[in-house]
């Protein structure tokens, strides 16, 4: 082609994409007009950058029909096959092929050293292009920018920082940089940092919606429920719609014991998402803490249909039928617990505990028995189980579980007779 465009200087995207257009249209029709180097390397990241591998290979044959055997193109090759996770293949190209002094192909090589393992190589690499003095300042936030995206998409946060703080250096204010900061240092366990670094943001931006989100999480996850409302209370205000904020809100409301509310951010959130079951399962808590049985077990029931593999819902359920008298039904809700979380020693105690009601004895020391070696200091296992011994008239190991559970349950007896009120004669309390 014969064009005006500078490569010296970064194309306006009007001229990329008339670059591209006048690619599209001689592969359309065709024609085969002819691309210089430069003009295919731009046209191969352009597809890239949008995530079309297909169109980006397609070009990268009609670069290398132009340019035979041309490094450059190699490079591009090797760039392709780094997206589609061909990473030792896309290594050789590039060792083989890369032109020291360019950045792109330097970035490339450390980004595959990284996926591949090779770490501290590929850390190493960021490190000197980023500390590189002849660097515009421009160019070294993209970099940055790059490098941190790769980094916390592998949830290196510890190492993220150094280019967090390099980009920072040259932008101090940058909020979405500053959030980036925040949240690795939350992910680090460093939450009073964090906390300032999110509140540095608010202060620069109260309108942030994104940071208020990140410091609702942080205060949610903590425990700091009334922060964490009021955070999410500011999201709303920005964005009455934000139906992730409405359902966070519930969730601070619930742990505050504030169930009348919180089930009405839970109904205002299933109008926009009727069909989701943790929603609906906290619906449901809300109810059976307010009283409401039937819509407790309305909300429960249609969170199973939802999610059928969910133990918590069959929990929720059984729990609800014991309580209503109706043992079988509750002992098929907890069964079907048990089999989708077979390792779940609360869950197999409760199971238990109905058999024991029903004074099925055996099937009590079996499911006590399971959740005693999966977590023998489980609350009450240990007299949970030589009760169910006893049951059985095996007064040896009633005994031998009675001892256990007397050293951390002063009231061990008391409950014990209350039970089985001639305990007494056969073992020793």
């Amino acid at each position: 082609m014969n064009n005006d465009y500078n490569y010296d200087d970064e194309l306006t995207n009007e001229e990329e994409n008339e670059m591209i257009r006048q690619y599209e249209e001689s592969v359309a029709h065709r024609r085969g007009d002819y691309f210089d180097v430069d003009e295919m390397e731009i046209i191969i990241e352009h597809y890239l950058f949008a995530g079309d591998i297909d169109a980006a290979q397609q070009a990268l044959k009609y670069g290398f029909r132009l340019h035979p055997n041309d490094s450059n193109l190699y490079c591009q090759k090797a760039a392709i096959l780094l997206h589609l996770g061909n990473l030792d293949e896309a290594l050789a190209l590039i060792e083989r092929y890369r032109d020291v002094n360019d950045p792109v192909h330097t970035y490339n090589r450390a980004e595959i050293l990284y996926k591949i393992g090779r770490k501290q190589e590929a850390l190493n690499e960021f490190r000197r292009m980023v500390d590189n003095d002849d660097n515009d300042a421009e160019e070294l936030k993209g970099l940055c920018g790059d490098i941190i995206i790769l980094l916390n998409s592998y949830q290196d946060y510890t190492h993220s920082l150094y280019f967090v703080d390099k980009y920072l250096a040259i932008d101090p204010n940058n909020l979405d940089f500053l959030e980036t900061k925040g949240f690795a240092l939350e992910c680090l366990g460093d939450h009073t940092q964090a906390i300032a670094l999110y509140n540095r943001v608010l202060d620069l931006d109260p309108y942030h919606i994104s940071t208020w989100h990140y410091l609702g999480a942080l205060y949610l996850d903590s425990g700091n429920y009334a922060e964490a409302l009021k955070a999410f209370d500011y999201v709303l205000a920005i964005d009455p719609h934000n139906t992730i904020a409405l359902s966070q809100k519930a969730y601070c409301l619930f742990y505050q014991d504030d169930f009348a509310k919180a089930a009405e951010c839970c109904r205002q959130f299933l109008q926009f998402f009727p069909d989701d079951d943790l929603l609906l399962m906290l619906l449901g808590e809300c109810y059976n803490n307010l009283g409401d049985t039937d819509r407790a077990l309305k909300a429960f029931r249609k969170a199973v249909a939802l999610n059928p593999d969910a133990p918590e819902g069959h929990i929720a359920i059984g729990e609800i039928l014991d309580r209503q008298g109706k043992y079988d039904a509750a002992i098929d809700e907890l069964q079907q617990a048990v089999k989708l979380s077979p390792d779940n020693a609360l869950t197999l105690q409760k199971l238990g505990n109905l058999y024991f009601t029903q004074a099925d004895f055996a099937s009590a020391v079996t499911a006590y028995g399971r959740a005693y070696r999966l977590d023998p200091h489980l609350e009450k296992i240990c007299l949970c189980y030589a009760l169910a011994f006893y049951g059985l008239g095996d007064f040896e190991q009633a005994q031998k579980y009675y001892n256990k559970a007397k050293h951390s349950d002063q009231k061990a007896a008391v409950v014990f007779l209350q039970v089985f009120p001639e305990a007494g004669t056969n073992i020793t309390l």
